[in-house]
C-alpha cells in the first residue's frame, strides 16, 4: 500500500506501467522494421524472411493433431475430448521427435560426426616386435 511520492499512485502500479511502456516501445520498433522492409544484411529479419519461405505441404502430418482438435470442436465434441487431446498429444510428440532427430542427423552429417550410432573401431594392426638384442634392418 506504499505510495509513490509526488504522484500519489500506489507502488503496485509501477510494474504495470513498465510493462505497458515496454510493450509500446517494442511494438513501435517491430512496426518500424516491418514497414521499412527489414533491417538489412546484419539484421535477423532477413534470415527470418528466408526461413518462412520454405514449402509447407497440405498433407504434412504435423497438421493431424490440430486438425483432430478442430474437427472435434466443429462437430460439437463428437468424440470424447480427452481422447482427442491424448491422441493429438501423442501425434504431436511423435512429430516433434521426428523433427528433432532429423535436425540432429542433418547437423551430424554436416559436421561428419556420429550422433545416434557408435562407430566400430577397426581391429588393432598387428605390430611385429623385434627383440632388442637383434639388429635387423628391414628397408623395403
Amino acid at each position: 500500500m506504499f505510495q509513490i511520492p509526488v504522484t500519489g499512485l500506489p507502488m503496485k502500479v509501477l510494474p504495470l506501467m513498465g510493462i505497458v511502456f515496454g510493450s509500446i516501445y517494442s511494438c513501435s520498433n517491430y512496426f518500424r522494421v516491418i514497414l521499412s522492409g527489414g533491417i538489412g544484411k546484419n539484421g535477423s529479419t532477413v534470415a527470418l524472411a528466408y526461413m518462412t519461405k520454405s514449402e509447407l505441404y497440405i498433407q504434412d502430418s504435423a497438421f493431424i493433431g490440430p486438425g483432430l482438435l478442430f474437427l472435434n470442436q466443429y462437430f460439437n465434441s463428437f468424440i470424447d475430448e480427452y481422447m482427442v487431446l491424448w491422441l493429438a498429444l501423442v501425434i504431436s510428440l511423435f512429430e516433434l521427435t521426428r523433427y528433432c532427430i532429423g535436425v540432429c542427423l542433418q547437423i551430424s552429417t554436416h559436421l561428419r560426426i556420429s550422433v545416434f550410432r557408435i562407430p566400430s573401431i577397426p581391429a588393432a594392426v598387428q605390430v611385429e616386435v623385434i627383440p632388442s638384442g637383434s639388429h635387423q634392418n628391414n628397408i623395403d
